[in-house]
C-alpha cells in the first residue's frame, strides 16, 4: 500500500504532471455525485491513453473515506506510439466519500477526491422554488449541487463545476444555490434515509408558466430557464437519472393579461 499524505486536503487541480504523455477521456470531477443505478451503486469511469511509449502500466487506487478499498492494474499494450487503459470501479450509495488516485508507473498523475453516490432531483418554476432565509446555514459533504443559479440571466456555459449547496435563493449570480426548502430536503434526505443527494435550482422569480417552456428549436437555449436547468443536467451527467421534478408554480398567471388565458379552463 502506497502512504497518501495528502488523501484528506481538497484537491481542485485532479491532473498534475505527465499533460503529454497521458490523455483522460473518463475522469470523475471534483466533488461529483454519481446516480446510483437499481443495485445502489454507480460506475466511476476512469479511462484515457498514455501517448509516450515507455511505460508499463497504469494502475488505480480507490481510498473509501480513510482506507484503501480497492486497487487495480493494467499493464499496457502498446498499438504504435499510443496504449489505452479503462478501469470502471462501482461505488455505493451511502454517506462514505470516495478518492481515486492514477498512477502511471510509480507516478501520481491523477487524484480526484470527494466522489459520492446518491439521488438527484431538479427544482424549477417562479420565486416560490427558490425562497432564500439568511438564518438557514445548513451545509454538508453530501448535499452538492452543480453550476449557478442565475435566475433570469443568461447561463455561462463555462460554469460547470459541482460543489456543496447553499440555501441561497434570490440571487443572479450564486455558485451551488438550491434554496431555502431545496437545501431543507437534501437535509431530510440526509437524515431520514442517509442519502447523498444532488439538488440543481433553476427558478426564475415571477415568471409566468408560458415563460417556462422550452424554446421548441433549441432545448438547451442558454436564454430560457428550461434551457438553463436542463444544460446543467447534461453537464452534470444526471440528466437521465432524475428522481423527481419539483415544479413551483404560483400567482403569475392569476393577473392581467396572463389570467384570460386560463379562465375557461
Amino acid at each position: 500500500m502506497r502512504v497518501l499524505t495528502i488523501l484528506f486536503f481538497l484537491i481542485i487541480i485532479p491532473v498534475l504532471a505527465f499533460g503529454n504523455d497521458v490523455v483522460f477521456t473518463n475522469l470523475p470531477a471534483h466533488l461529483q455525485l454519481f446516480p446510483r443505478d437499481a443495485q445502489d451503486s454507480a460506475v466511476v469511469a476512469v479511462s484515457g491513453r498514455v501517448e509516450t511509449p515507455g511505460y508499463q502500466q497504469v494502475s488505480l487506487e480507490v481510498y473509501k473515506n480513510a482506507d484503501l478499498w480497492k486497487s487495480y492494474a493494467q499493464s499496457l499494450d502498446y498499438q504504435g506510439n499510443t496504449a489505452d487503459f479503462s478501469f470502471e470501479p462501482k461505488i455505493h450509495a451511502e454517506l462514505s466519500e470516495y478518492y481515486f488516485y492514477v498512477y502511471l508507473d510509480d507516478s501520481l498523475i491523477a487524484r480526484i477526491d470527494s466522489i459520492v453516490c446518491g439521488d438527484v432531483y431538479l427544482i424549477n418554476g417562479q420565486s416560490n422554488s427558490h425562497p432564500n432565509a439568511a438564518t438557514y446555514s445548513f451545509r454538508s459533504e453530501f448535499c452538492r449541487s452543480f453550476g449557478r443559479h442565475t435566475n433570469y440571466n443568461d447561463y455561462d456555459p463555462a460554469d460547470t463545476t459541482w460543489g456543496l449547496s447553499t440555501g441561497e435563493g434570490w440571487c443572479d449570480s450564486c455558485l451551488y444555490a438550491v434554496g431555502t426548502w431545496g437545501l431543507r430536503l437534501q437535509e431530510l434526505m440526509l437524515n431520514e434515509y442517509g442519502m447523498p443527494t444532488c439538488v440543481i435550482n433553476g427558478g426564475s422569480g415571477g415568471s409566468s408558466i408560458s415563460y417556462n417552456l422550452p424554446n421548441e428549436d433549441d432545448h438547451m437555449d442558454l436564454t430560457t430557464t428550461y434551457g438553463r436547468l436542463l444544460y446543467r443536467a447534461t453537464k452534470a451527467h444526471v440528466q437521465d437519472a432524475v428522481k423527481a421534478l419539483f415544479w413551483h408554480q404560483g400567482e403569475s398567471d392569476s393577473s392581467p393579461p396572463d389570467d384570460s388565458l386560463y379562465f375557461d379552463r
